[in-house]
């Protein structure tokens, strides 16, 4: 089968940022289907420095997936209505290549949710085949955390929902909650797959040096908190801050570490230093996603941290599943499915309602207990290994995108949900 993948934010290993499109890719390949990205290159980061500036679209070949990459440069940094220029500007740039490379298949990931115009598009003119793979409940997710504001926009936003829901032949949902959304638009449950964010079990079974080859300044003996992620307003940073105030004022031995790049980095690094927390919150530049396993497999505990919204608790954050891949127990501070599957395993630290001075009190109270650390990373290593191991998920979506092509309507029977959530 000859596959297009539409992604806008494709990463290989090599950058940092999400590689779910990668790893389910170079999957699809070894399976034997010749698989086309259709992505954007963003100048300003993806580990290009030293480089040129790139203004021509370009094909590279990554582990046999054919890269198609659009210049079209993004940030977390842009505002609201530039990052929504970006959005509109791949989905337009994006429409020759689905006509172009003629598949058998388009296989379109959102966010931003505007990835699904070209895939329509083509489907409208040619009838191809259209998965449609949902990362996040758009617009109910911009909207709920207000930065989505515009009537106009809002009502555009809904209407390419149900179009994007409409001539999809099938649905891939990243959590339970987001299929619960998608059947709340309509939709027929049998069309819709739920395949979440995974474990590479493969990337995180390699021994590791001292975190210290890396980052000198961190001891081997000091309990390490980290979190790897986006600096976003909805992801909430500002509460592992008063986290280490908290831990500050226990004189707890603890450090905590922050990796990567967000809009909201700068406040929080000001933060720090009005704080005098320097000493005891570090602050990284994102890292290359082969450079994780030697954080969190030298971590004591992995913080995976949102805004407590309802339409928050259905996210399936990457975070999460490389502590799980690593063996490292987690901090949660939002409620959903994940908070469930952390306290129904006893892998980590639920601080959800929780004030932040009783979450400090709980933590340090672990972070001192070996047997709880050693054996809470055990069972979050158990619970990635029983439902989500990326090749057995790479394995339901080869038959998921089969079913499709054989215009099969049962495709939820391929990737079973029952996660035992009360």
């Amino acid at each position: 089968m000859k596959i297009l993948y539409l992604h806008q934010y494709f990463n290989t290993p090599s950058m940092w940022g999400s590689h779910r499109s990668y790893e389910m890719a170079r999957r699809l390949v070894k399976y034997g289907h010749d698989v086309h990205i259709v992505t954007s290159y963003m100048n300003d980061h993806k580990s290009n420095e030293g480089k040129s500036k790139i203004d021509k679209p370009f094909n590279t070949i990554e582990d046999g997936i054919n890269v198609h990459w659009i210049p079209v440069n993004y940030s977390n940094h842009m505002t609201f209505y530039k990052r929504i220029f970006a959005f509109i500007k791949f989905s337009i740039f994006s429409i020759p290549y689905m006509f172009k490379i003629k598949a058998d298949m388009i296989y379109a990931t959102s966010t931003p949710l505007t990835v699904s115009i070209p895939a329509i598009v083509c489907k409208f003119f040619t009838g191809i085949k259209f998965v449609f793979e949902v990362r996040d409940l758009w617009p109910e997710l911009p909207i709920a955390i207000g930065a989505l504001k515009n009537p106009f926009l809002k009502f555009f936003a809904r209407r390419l929902e149900a179009l994007s829901y409409k001539y999809s032949d099938g649905i891939v949902a990243l959590s339970p909650g987001m299929k619960d959304g998608i059947i709340k638009c309509g939709q027929n449950p049998k069309k819709i797959a739920v395949i979440p964010n995974l474990c590479d079990f493969k990337r995180f079974s390699k021994d590791v040096p001292s975190i210290r080859t890396k980052f000198k300044y961190i001891k081997d003996d000091e309990p390490l908190l980290v979190f790897a992620g986006v600096f976003g307003e909805i992801n909430n940073v500002d509460w592992i801050i008063e986290l280490a105030q908290e831990l500050e004022k226990l004189s707890s031995k603890s450090k905590i570490l922050l990796i990567g790049d967000g809009k909201t980095k700068s406040e929080i690094i000001v933060k720090v230093n009005n704080l005098n927390l320097e000493n005891r919150v570090y602050i990284e530049d994102p890292i290359a996603k082969d450079l994780m396993p030697l954080v969190l497999k030298n971590s004591t505990l992995s913080i995976i941290t949102f805004s407590d919204l309802p339409a928050m608790r259905n996210n399936s954050a990457n975070k999460f599943f490389d502590a799980l891949a690593s063996n490292t127990p987690v901090v949660i501070n939002f409620g959903g499915w994940i908070n469930t599957l952390v306290k129904e395993n006893n892998c980590g630290v639920d601080c959800w309602q929780k004030s932040v001075k009783d979450a400090a009190i709980e933590i340090n109270n672990k972070i001192q207990n070996k047997e709880w650390i050693e054996a809470a990373g055990r069972n979050a290593g158990q619970l990635g290994k029983k439902y989500f191991d990326r090749d057995l998920a790479a394995h339901n979506l080869n038959l998921i995108l089969k079913a499709v092509l054989n215009n099969e309507k049962n495709l939820s029977k391929y990737a079973p949900e029952d996660y035992n959530l009360d």
